[in-house]
């Protein structure tokens, strides 16, 4: 298996008053290294950046869920591969500051010289006690897949799955009202989702997003053919 992670870290703020910013420092962070970003506010929804506090490694952002309340938003962001290393601290941007943020980081390696791209993502949005995103169908042989929930009371999902398995399933907490959680696997699979459970019924929203490595010239050879 390829990947490890290297750290994780989280920041939130409960104030109540909007803010524009939010930042979380991780160390070890190395040349190479992909980074996932869950982030999650309140209010309209608005545009929200990820990047490091110098703005040289800026990350793309997944597809955001707006949810039908029109208060409550998620979002994935990713970078493939870091260039700023050591210790490192991330920002979330908002164009316009918004209430009851969070940024949840998590930095992960891959085998030096492999090839990281991004393989699924989809997003979930409901009123239950079992948030669950949409499904993914991932292919890759060396995957990291990720879960990202956010809502409004005071508790997080148990039972965090990803393909219905809890099994090798690490969460990482920023508070209340938000995680997220990851899984490598060596195999892929099919309408996939992130999921959990026993939590206290309300609006929620659920994301999902898998990045995939190559290790170098792990592409399928074409068969030579002898001249004759």
């Amino acid at each position: 298996m390829t990947w490890s992670v290297v750290d994780t870290g989280g920041a939130f703020d409960d104030t109540g008053s909007s803010v524009s910013t939010l930042d979380v420092a991780v160390t070890g962070v190395s040349s190479g290294d992909s980074v996932i970003a869950w982030t999650k506010w309140e209010g309209a929804d608005t545009t929200a950046t990820v990047s490091d506090t110098g703005s040289t490694d800026d990350f793309t952002a997944g597809t955001k869920e707006n949810h039908t309340n029109g208060d409550l938003n998620g979002q994935f962001f990713y970078l493939l591969s870091a260039t700023v290393t050591g210790a490192v601290t991330y920002r979330l941007t908002f164009s316009a500051a918004r209430p009851y943020c969070r940024l949840i980081i998590m930095v992960f390696n891959p085998d030096a010289g492999d090839t990281v791209s991004l393989e699924a993502q989809n997003i979930g949005e409901g009123t239950s006690t079992t948030p669950t995103s949409g499904g993914i169908s991932p292919s890759g042989t060396d995957l990291v897949c990720v879960g990202g929930f956010g809502e409004y009371t005071a508790s997080n999902p148990s039972n965090n799955a990803i393909n219905s398995s809890t099994t090798g399933v690490v969460v990482v907490s920023s508070g209340t009202q938000t995680e997220a959680w990851y899984k490598f696997l060596t195999s892929g699979f099919t309408n996939g989702n992130a999921s959990g459970d026993s939590y206290a019924s309300d609006d929620w929203i659920c994301n999902i997003i898998c990045l995939t490595a190559v290790a170098a010239g792990g592409a399928t050879a074409l068969p030579f053919r002898m001249r004759r």
